[in-house]
């Protein structure tokens, strides 16, 4: 779950002849985990005094509820400081409030009700550490992030002419490479939710996209796959609702448009998956765990293979670096797929696991490492990327070594989950790939 903050804003002085108040918590600048939450509830307390001949009550609005915050602590505090200085001060037990509440929205406000007067007090807002887009029927959206996808989608986002060179080199290289590892490969671009789910996203303005710049500048023996098209033209939903990624059924399509893409029959992949059944699973996702509460919908969820049964290898390192390997006996090709890609392929892995005997997948967004190519020697090469990065170009120049020593300097630990394979946060990848090569 996200990290969350709340702030708190005092509304009103007008009562304060009459009443005296505090909210001691939540607290202004309060920092918190969804997950950690007791019952998914925020703490309310603080107190409320009230003169002798007036009566008033806190409650709490929050989305389509209204809670009582009813008056039921001890606060000898209160009573000592406040109360027995002032004898027009109401005499009572109870001067204090403490109550859980679970929140149905992210904004609350706290107001005290007298004599049918209902008067704001306070005024909440809960928020996470990236904005959300709310479109159509409650479809989330990525608001502008350190990628500035919203500007992106409005064409305010061109590429420069270093960084158009730099894609420009990298295409040489990637149909160097390929030519000379005698590879099939493509350049797979996984469309952002926002190019495919036009009406459900509430900016209507697209212009020149970097993905637009990207393709005009790209030479034709250069085998970039964009699914925007295939993914709109589906009669089924290809996204999910509370997430930046595709869901299964695009997955499904995305994997079969790619090994089509490779040369492989489309006949056979249809027959591949003709079987696969669906469950409907209540999830949510990286953007409606972004929310709070957290929004989820009913998503349907493949139910009759997984890929983590084959899995031999995964060292658990968060995004970049990751590392990954599966083995199915019974696949449709006994290939190997060399993937450089990104958060994109995970999802893809339920079917290019059953297509190709070895899947071997590096996280990188799109850029290569020849020593890994040269090692595996592969049939197979697709470097993967998600629409929202390509402001800025890959490399074929890397090394998955550097990559994991310098996360590991950084004090991100390798979780390695293999069950087949004997290795440790400090072991050389390169001798891995170089095992796994001769599995």
């Amino acid at each position: 779950m996200s990290q969350y903050s709340l702030s708190v804003e005092p509304l009103s002085n007008e009562l304060s002849d009459r009443f005296q108040w505090c909210l001691d918590r939540p607290s202004n600048d309060l920092r918190f985990d969804y997950k950690n939450l007791n019952n998914r509830c925020l703490e309310f307390s603080g107190w409320l005094v009230n003169h002798k001949s007036i009566n008033g009550e806190l409650v709490i609005l929050h989305g389509d509820r209204v809670d009582n915050l009813t008056r039921n602590e001890c606060r000898p505090d209160v009573e000592n400081k406040i109360v027995q200085k002032n004898d027009k001060l109401e005499k009572r037990q109870h001067y204090g409030f403490k109550h859980a509440i679970e929140l149905k929205s992210n904004t609350f406000t706290i107001a005290l009700i007298s004599e049918s007067t209902f008067t704001p007090l306070y005024k909440g807002h809960i928020k996470g550490s990236f904005e959300v887009i709310k479109g159509e029927d409650n479809w989330l959206f990525l608001d502008n992030d350190t990628n500035k996808s919203v500007d992106q989608f409005r064409g305010k986002v061109n590429l420069s002419k270093l960084t158009k060179k730099a894609w420009i080199e990298y295409m040489k290289s990637f149909q160097s490479i390929s030519q000379t590892q005698n590879l099939l490969s493509v350049f797979l671009v996984a469309p952002s939710k926002e190019y495919v789910l036009r009406d459900k996203y509430p900016i209507k303005t697209l212009k020149n996209t970097p993905l637009q710049q990207i393709e005009k500048i790209s030479p034709p023996e250069f085998n970039l796959l964009s699914l925007t098209d295939t993914l709109k033209r589906s009669p089924r939903n290809t996204f999910r609702v509370c997430d930046t990624h595709w869901n299964s059924h695009g997955a499904m399509l995305a994997s079969i448009e790619l090994c089509v893409n490779l040369g492989i029959s489309r006949k056979s992949l249809l027959e591949l998956f003709s079987k696969d059944s669906y469950k409907e699973k209540e999830v949510g996702g990286d953007l409606g765990n972004k929310l709070f509460p957290p929004q989820t919908y009913l998503e349907e969820i493949l139910t009759n293979f997984n890929y983590r049964n084959n899995l031999v290898y995964d060292n658990g390192l968060p995004n970049f670096g990751r590392t990954m390997f599966t083995y199915n006996h019974n696949a449709l090709l006994d290939e190997t797929l060399l993937l450089f890609g990104s958060s994109s392929s995970y999802s893809m892995f339920n079917y290019l696991s059953r297509v190709f005997y070895k899947v071997v997948f590096f996280h990188t967004a799109g850029s290569i490492d020849l020593k890994v190519i040269e090692l595996l020697k592969p049939r197979y090469m697709v470097a993967q990327s998600n629409a929202r990065f390509l402001v800025k170009a890959p490399t074929t120049s890397m090394s998955i070594k550097d990559l994991v020593t310098e996360k590991l300097a950084k004090g991100v630990h390798l979780n390695s989950t293999n069950n087949s394979i004997r290795t440790d946060s400090i072991k050389d990848i390169i001798e891995i790939v170089d095992q796994i090569s001769g599995y």
